[in-house]
């Protein structure tokens, strides 16, 4: 099993990260930076994920998803309208992926907020 994981370096990402990286899935992650891991893990770098983004080939050869990309406790804000910074991200942008992830077929969406 092919488990794509957004939010790979978020607080809650991070859990999970831990976990099915030392399952039987192969595991790719998303994150807006390149990460260091110890284990040898697949990456895509996404600098934005909002009701824009396109997936693409990203979501070929995935069965399921683990949406942990969330906009939440942000100390030093910058956005000049940080409301509808958190509705792109947090509500357009998980129905984004979940609209593509249906299209491609994924037949599981696990979406933690």
């Amino acid at each position: 099993m092919k488990v794509l994981l957004t939010g790979a370096s978020g607080f809650i990402g991070t859990e999970i990260l831990t976990k099915i990286v030392h399952s039987d899935f192969k595991t790719v992650v998303i994150n807006r930076k390149l990460q260091q891991y110890k284990e040898n893990i697949e990456q895509i770098e996404i600098a934005s994920i909002d009701g824009f983004t396109d997936y693409g080939s990203i979501l070929n050869g995935i069965d399921t998803i683990i949406h942990c990309v969330g906009r939440a406790h942000i100390i030093n804000e910058r956005a000049n309208n940080p409301l509808k910074k958190y509705r792109s991200v947090n509500t357009l942008g998980t129905l984004n992926l979940a609209k593509q992830a249906a299209n491609s077929g994924i037949k599981r969406f696990i979406f933690i907020s």
